[in-house]
C-alpha cells in the first residue's frame, strides 16, 4: 500500500465514510442510485460552498490575462483538488471555435483510493465517478463562466487505465461570430451556435 500524508488519509477515510452507505451489502440497484444522487448533491453544495468562500482570494482572480478555460483548470485542479501530476494541452478547434483544455491526471485521488479500499470494482468505480463525481466538477466551473463544459473519457480512467482523461471546453461566442461574418454569413441565422 502506497505512503499518504496525514492530510492525504483524511480525505480517503471522509470519502470512505461518505460512500460506505452506497456498498452496504444486498441493497437494490434502485436503492444504490438513490444514494449515488445523495452523494452527489452533498458534494456539488460542498464545492459550491467553498467556491463562494474562496472566490474572492483564488490567486488568479486578479490576473485579468487568464482566459476562462486556464482559469477554470486552475481553480479545479490545483485549488480544489490540490492535484500534482496533471498534465495538459490547450486545443483550438478554429472551425467551430471551441477551445479545449486536455488533463491527464494521475496524482493523488482520494476517491480511487476510497473505492479500492471499500473494494469497488474497477467497472462500478468509472460508474461512479460519471455518475456522481462529474456533475460536481461542472457546477465547480461554471462558477467561472457557465459557457465551460467539464468531461472525462470513461474509457481512459483509472483504475481502468493509468490516468484520468478530461476536457474542459468552451465555445467562444465572440470569435465563432467573427468568422460567420468573415465568411459572409449572418450570425443570427445561427442562433444555436452559442450554447
Amino acid at each position: 500500500m502506497p505512503d499518504f500524508t496525514p492530510e492525504q488519509e483524511l480525505a480517503i477515510q471522509a470519502k470512505i465514510k461518505l460512500f460506505k452507505p452506497f456498498v452496504k451489502p444486498g441493497l437494490p440497484i434502485e436503492e444504490r442510485v438513490r444514494i449515488a444522487k445523495e452523494i452527489e448533491r452533498a458534494i456539488t453544495e460542498k464545492r459550491t460552498a467553498w467556491y463562494e468562500a474562496h472566490k474572492h482570494q483564488l490567486p488568479y482572480a486578479a490576473d485579468p490575462s487568464l482566459d476562462k478555460l486556464a482559469e477554470a483548470l486552475h481553480l479545479l485542479f490545483v485549488e480544489y483538488m490540490r492535484a500534482d501530476k496533471v498534465s495538459y494541452s490547450q486545443v483550438c478547434d478554429d472551425t467551430e471555435a471551441i477551445f479545449q483544455i486536455r488533463i491527464e491526471s494521475r496524482g493523488f485521488c482520494p476517491y480511487l483510493e476510497a473505492f479500492k479500499r471499500l473494494g469497488i470494482n474497477a467497472r462500478d468505480s468509472a460508474w461512479l465517478c460519471q455518475n456522481v463525481l462529474e456533475r460536481p466538477c461542472q457546477s465547480l466551473v461554471e462558477r467561472l463562466d457557465p459557457r465551460i463544459r467539464f468531461s472525462r473519457d470513461y474509457r481512459h480512467i483509472r483504475p481502468l487505465a493509468d490516468s484520468c482523461s478530461e476536457t474542459l471546453t468552451m465555445r467562444n461566442p465572440e470569435l465563432l461570430e467573427r468568422m460567420l461574418i468573415a465568411a459572409g454569413e449572418d450570425p443570427d441565422n445561427y442562433p444555436s451556435t452559442y450554447q
